[in-house]
């Protein structure tokens, strides 16, 4: 598998990639002769292919390097569910927001109603991610359970939203399902995320609140 890895972060599943049997040994601490027999295996096994232009990673050894991503991320936090979907656990704080999520929410509001199927609290949760937890955000790109539609009013363009179907709750208290929201377009930094809900949400988990979400994803 470490191979196939490293010639997958060479660009392998893009095109074809020029790397020796050698060059594979040395970055990999092995022999070249143990390089060159797992070149060959994983040729013959259909994972890569091998023509004069070099090595390509085929549709089966990308599925196999897919298969590994997702077991490593149910490893380090995620939680496969039915329905082609994943859940992802992250920890963080409650934490103060730029004093703009209720004018943003107030804009979308027919369109959360209409995408989601709830009229929103005209306000958002923030909450400061823990280091890891912030890694693991990454994870969530592309993946949005619900797209809600950016739009123009007034000579302004709202960009597209990305929902999350999620939980969150704080110690022994009961969970509440709300939704991830990502912004196209935000002020952000990586380490916040921003809830919603059909009910305001800060008066249950106040700033400074110890929390855990699980948010859904799909594959």
């Amino acid at each position: 598998m470490d191979v196939l890895i490293l010639l997958a972060k060479k660009g392998a599943t893009l095109q074809h990639v020029r790397i020796s049997t050698t060059q594979i040994g040395r970055e990999l601490d092995m022999s070249q002769q143990n390089a060159s027999r797992i070149i060959l295996e994983l040729e013959k096994s259909g994972k890569i292919s091998r023509t004069v232009n070099g090595i390509d990673i085929t549709e089966k050894g990308a599925n196999e390097l897919k298969k590994l991503y997702e077991e490593l991320g149910l490893a380090l936090g995620g939680k496969r569910t039915s329905g082609g979907s994943t859940d992802l656990l992250f920890s963080g704080t409650v934490t103060q927001g730029l004093g703009e999520g209720a004018y943003y929410v107030k804009q979308y509001s027919d369109r959360i109603k209409k995408t989601l199927g709830f009229v929103p609290f005209p306000g958002t949760l923030n909450i400061r991610l823990d280091k890891r937890s912030g890694n693991e955000k990454a994870r969530m790109n592309g993946h949005a359970s619900k797209v809600i539609e950016g739009f123009e009013k007034d000579g302004r363009k709202f960009g597209k939203i990305f929902a999350y179907l999620c939980t969150i709750r704080s110690g022994k208290s009961e969970t509440e399902s709300c939704f991830v929201v990502m912004p196209e377009r935000t002020h952000h930094s990586d380490s916040i995320i921003e809830l919603i809900s059909r009910h305001e949400l800060k008066g249950k988990f106040p700033e400074g609140k110890k929390v855990r979400i699980k948010v859904n994803v799909q594959n």
